[in-house]
């Protein structure tokens, strides 16, 4: 050759072609590069697309974590001021209220309709019948005292004719 050079190369003719993986083309990409604005468009959607999962995912997730604590509150509330009916049968009128079992809490989701009138002065306390919190027919025993007596005991549901 003169003056000059040669390239030569032996290329062999029964080869496979290579497969193409996830890692071949990023090497390539970054043989070739992106250009600057190309990479600042693709970290801006990464960006926006992040921001949305987040503007999605975190309220849900919060108003998922409330709604589970309430109603783990409310079935607690529920359960605690379950009063069986056996201790209702066997409560008299004019029991100290001292000696009687009650449950330690009142129930708070109670009939809106039927409930008797009640003693005048005395205090009244409200209690499950056993009734499920998934029938809304709700049903309560109510218990009212009176100088510390007990003075009158009624079962009442918003159903109950």
């Amino acid at each position: 050759h003169e003056g000059g050079f040669a390239v030569t190369a032996t290329l062999p003719h029964d080869a496979a072609p290579v497969e193409e993986t996830p890692e071949l083309r990023e090497a390539a990409e970054d043989e070739v590069g992106q250009s600057t604005s190309a990479r600042a468009l693709e970290l801006a959607r990464r960006d926006v697309r992040r921001s949305l999962i987040q503007a999605v995912v975190v309220p849900l997730t919060l108003f998922g974590v409330v709604l589970a604590v309430g109603g783990i509150a409310f079935l607690y509330q529920w359960n605690s001021s379950e009063l069986p009916g056996g201790v209702y049968d066997r409560l008299r009128i004019g029991q100290p209220r001292a000696e009687l079992t009650l449950p330690e809490r009142q129930r708070s989701a109670r009939p809106t309709r039927g409930e008797p009138p009640s003693v005048p002065g005395a205090v009244c306390e409200y209690y499950g019948a056993g009734r499920s919190w998934l029938n809304d027919d709700y049903a309560a025993y109510r218990l009212c005292f009176a100088d510390g007596k007990l003075v009158s005991k009624d079962w009442f549901a918003e159903g109950a004719t």
